[in-house]
């Protein structure tokens, strides 16, 4: 090649890096007092009792009575109390903020003072993206729109080949053609081409395609916006600069540790960023959305935030811990499922509330959850995964888990059917040398029920289903009574 005609093409190389139908309480159930009718009016008010089972659930709501003090209505299903949801309060994300959108786009955020004078303006905002979405850029002022008016805007964003050339001098460079590549320190440059140094010796001007390291493109020359202004007010004025960005990313993913030994089980909530814009971001607050950038405001879209500002290097990933909920004990419990046709399944499980008394109250996105219990030894060893759905702040967060069977109680259902009302006595044996925290979960046909007498306290959290938790003593047994009226509410006599 002539002189003063070689330009040199420059590459850069950037690198970058179920079961969740437990229906229960979003917090432990707000209870509705035990059934306890007066003695005289028994217990079934449809007219149909045996009078056996009437005795013994008369003789159990009785003893719950005189435990209480009082007594007290049955519980309809209408009127369960859910207590006040609790709900962590959003960080303060500061003046430089980023919203990661599903889709791998950002609004970047940066908030600066600037200093004008009448007449024309210009505002330079430096170490910009590199990604920048053409015609995203926007620049207001905070104080108020007629402050000033922006007449034009400019970019800068890829630096000339030979500043980059420049910045290389010293470094280790590729020059690469079809038939080979050779690698070797940047001594100098001319039109003519580039000079290697390598055990070799100097290659002078080698063929091919130079190219650089990728953190050159990052550091050789700043990216940036200008804004042409106009005021008529001289002074300091507070401007937000918004523009969405290519290149970045999250995924949530989830950690349930089960200790049996100390019945404490505790939820983290971790998030991955992912960041190959060409911005390294410092002191930055973030911003999570489910939504794609187009559709930002979309009805649905779950929000969450990073608790507070981080540092994010462009080329790599950084995970973060979004929430950590206290240790709880009693999350982890045994599940007996009573169906509509008398069939008890027992499962075991883990029942948390996503609300800021237990450490938690904060959007959590969808990820996988991986499942961790602690071995006879005390060592943590990981016994499955499954997913969490998107959860609001209140909502139940519930997982049947592996558990050993040998120390799952049994259960048994004696049912006695009358019409609409159903009477169930459920015998519940635990083998273990632990107590065993239990929640009953008893199924409703799709025309609904309620309960109109029971030896213990049910609500109903959720969807056609009753709930209520027990503790069945170490090699104990525990019997719960009660009847379900299956027909509409308005039909139930309660007296």
């Amino acid at each position: 090649m002539g002189r003063g005609r070689w330009q040199p093409w420059v590459w850069v190389v950037l690198g970058g890096l179920g079961f969740l139908t437990w229906h229960a309480a979003a917090q432990p159930p707000a209870t509705a007092p035990p059934a306890a009718p007066a003695a005289d009016a028994g217990l079934a008010t449809d007219g149909q009792s045996n009078p056996s089972l009437l005795a013994a659930d008369q003789a159990v709501l009785d003893a719950t009575a005189e435990v209480a003090g009082t007594q007290r209505a049955a519980t309809k299903i209408e009127e369960v109390v859910v207590a006040p949801t609790t709900v962590a309060s959003p960080p303060d994300l500061g003046d430089s903020q980023i919203t990661i959108y599903a889709d791998g786009q950002a609004l970047v955020r940066r908030a600066e003072m600037v200093q004008l004078t009448v007449g024309r303006n210009e505002f330079e905002l430096n170490g910009i993206a590199r990604a920048l979405v053409d015609g995203s850029a926007l620049l207001r002022p905070v104080d108020g729109p007629a402050r000033f008016t922006v007449l034009e805007q400019r970019s800068t964003l890829a630096p000339p080949a030979a500043d980059l050339l420049q910045a290389a001098l010293g470094r280790e460079i590729e020059v690469r053609a079809d038939d080979r590549t050779v690698r070797g320190t940047l001594v100098a440059i001319d039109d003519d081409g580039v000079t290697l140094s390598n055990r070799d010796g100097l290659l002078v001007h080698p063929p091919g395609t130079v190219v650089l390291p990728a953190d050159l493109l990052l550091n050789a020359a700043q990216a940036k916006l200008t804004w042409a202004l106009d005021t008529h007010q001289a002074g300091s004025a507070q401007v937000e600069a918004t523009y969405l960005s290519g290149g970045f990313g999250w995924a949530a993913d989830y950690a349930l540790t089960i200790l049996p030994q100390s019945q404490l089980t505790t939820l983290a909530a971790w998030v991955t960023l992912r960041n190959t814009s060409g911005l390294d971001l410092d002191d930055v607050g973030v911003q999570l959305s489910t939504a794609e950038a187009a559709k930002a405001g979309a009805p649905g879209a779950v929000v969450s935030y990073v608790p507070r500002p981080i540092d994010l290097a462009n080329g790599g990933a950084r995970r973060v811990l979004l929430a950590q909920s206290s240790p709880r004990r009693g999350a982890a419990r045994w599940l007996v499922r009573v169906g509509t046709d008398n069939a008890v399944r027992v499962e075991s499980g883990v029942r948390l509330a996503n609300v800021a008394a237990q450490g938690l109250g904060v959007p959590l996105p969808t990820g996988p959850v991986r499942i961790y219990r602690a071995d006879a030894q005390g060592r943590v060893q990981l016994v499955g995964q499954q997913t969490l759905a998107a959860s609001a702040p209140g909502a139940a967060l519930t997982w049947a888990v592996p558990a050993d069977a040998a120390l799952a109680p049994t259960a048994t259902v004696a049912p006695e059917v009358n019409g609409p009302v159903t009477r169930r006595v459920l015998t519940l044996h635990n083998p273990s040398a632990d107590e065993a925290l239990v929640t009953v979960v008893q199924a409703l046909p799709p025309s609904g029920g309620q309960v109109i007498a029971a030896s213990h306290t049910f609500t109903a959290p959720a969807g056609l289903q009753l709930t209520t938790d027990l503790t069945v003593p170490p090699n104990g047994r525990v019997e719960v009574r009660y009847q379900v009226r299956t027909q509409p509410a308005a039909e139930v006599q309660t007296s």
